[in-house]
């Protein structure tokens, strides 16, 4: 309600923001399943991305990412979790993360400007318990799954070696942030 439209069909160079973001991470973090809302009309993906409806709208991140964890079914030990209002997420930001989750750790997040980002973290599928009691007590931030598991905060300037302007944590929530990003990133394609 804050954009007057859905995030997922505002643009980036004339393509919407979901498409772009999906197409991006088709790349590196196969297989790609976006989540949405019962009914939820969204703009095209990237070929061989899965659309599962959640069962409840409007539950917020973690009910999300539980029901993209059922969707995998154990198909995978990790998943990328992100929005789609990160239009510049970089494919070799979410390699890297990757990259940082070691054995001794079930979430990798990204400690950026003194804010964890939920919306740009690594889960182990082993989570998805932890996940389940959270929904279960009524606790539906992505966040409180740090409280929960072997976090590992990752302090945003080791990403920067990958994304020297940290772009992929760029979400869009107004329209002046919007816009700031249009004049901020000018150069990027």
């Amino acid at each position: 309600s804050r954009m007057g439209t859905p995030k997922a069909w505002l643009t980036w160079r004339q393509e919407p923001f979901l498409t772009r973001i999906t197409r991006q991470l088709t790349a590196v973090a196969p297989p790609v399943i976006v989540v949405a809302a019962p009914g939820q009309a969204l703009p095209p993906v990237a070929e061989g991305v899965r659309r599962v409806e959640d069962h409840h709208a409007l539950q917020g991140h973690l009910a999300a990412l539980q029901r993209g964890l059922e969707e995998l079914g154990g198909s995978a030990s990790r998943v990328f979790f992100c929005g789609c209002d990160a239009p510049l997420l970089a494919p070799q930001f979410v390699s890297r993360l990757a990259s940082l989750l070691d054995r001794d750790h079930d979430l990798a997040i990204v400690d950026w400007q003194g804010r964890l980002q939920g919306c740009a973290c690594l889960v182990r599928a082993g989570l998805r318990t932890q996940i389940e009691q959270l929904l279960h007590s009524g606790r539906r931030r992505l966040l409180d799954l740090v409280e929960v598991s072997r976090a590992l905060i990752v302090d945003a300037g080791q990403l920067a070696e990958v994304d020297p302007q940290l772009w992929s944590l760029r979400g869009v929530n107004t329209p002046e942030q919007l816009a700031a990003l249009i004049r901020d990133a000018a150069e990027v394609p």
